[in-house]
């Protein structure tokens, strides 16, 4: 009859042995488990590095390949461009607007202290007549370039050219120090008069290929 405890005691130290044991085993499965979920945000972190250094290779080469010469309006000049690239997040209407960087290299080869940043439009009417000055946010700190230039057309439109319809262009003037702030700036925003607009990324692209050819 005195064996009985002694039994139950030894089956629950077996029991209490086999569950600490399992206990152990459960433990160094989930530090496994944490080291490979800590590996994969590893690699998948690497992998989102590479796509996205690999999306701006591929932005920097065609900016750079875009990018046109040409001989420039006085002998011996070069004139430098961007090609022209669509305004995106304007707000409602039919007009469209188009950004350009262009610059003339004199015929030493020197650096020229500043560029025109031409914004071209469709179907603006008379929105940008007056406007003095071209606003610049670059990475939050705000730049005015005074507007150097105005231009405006009426094109006929409709099968019987009985329509018309107004474009503008508008060239600001851009000191070489704030271009430079603008191709090494991760967000650029503008205003001309009442339109507000963002840089995209491929023409952000384009402003640091332009400042490279300035450059070189």
């Amino acid at each position: 009859m005195r064996s009985a405890p002694l039994v139950a005691l030894v089956v629950l130290g077996a029991s209490t042995f086999g569950w600490a044991g399992e206990l152990e085993q459960l433990r160094d499965e989930n530090a496994q488990l944490r080291a490979r979920v800590q590996e994969l945000e590893r690699e998948n972190a690497r992998l989102r590095g590479d796509a996205s250094r690999g999306l701006s290779a591929a932005l920097e080469q065609r900016a750079t390949a875009a990018i046109a010469v040409a001989p420039g309006e006085t002998p011996g000049a070069t004139s430098i461009s961007t090609e022209a690239s669509r305004l995106e997040g304007i707000g409602g209407g039919k007009s469209r607007h188009w950004i350009t960087w262009r610059a003339e290299r004199a015929a030493g080869g020197g650096r020229p202290d500043a560029a025109a940043l031409v914004i071209d439009t469709s179907a603006s009417g008379s929105t940008y007549r007056g406007v003095s000055t071209l606003r610049l946010v670059v990475d939050g700190t705000p730049v005015d370039c005074p507007v150097a230039d105005y231009r405006t057309e009426i094109a006929p439109t409709g099968r019987d050219g009985a329509g018309r319809i107004q474009s503008e262009h508008v060239t600001a003037t851009v000191p070489a120090a704030v271009l430079d702030r603008v191709a090494g700036a991760s967000d650029v925003s503008g205003t001309l008069g009442p339109t507000t607009f963002h840089l995209t990324p491929e023409q952000l692209a384009a402003a640091r290929a332009f400042v490279q050819r300035l450059g070189a």
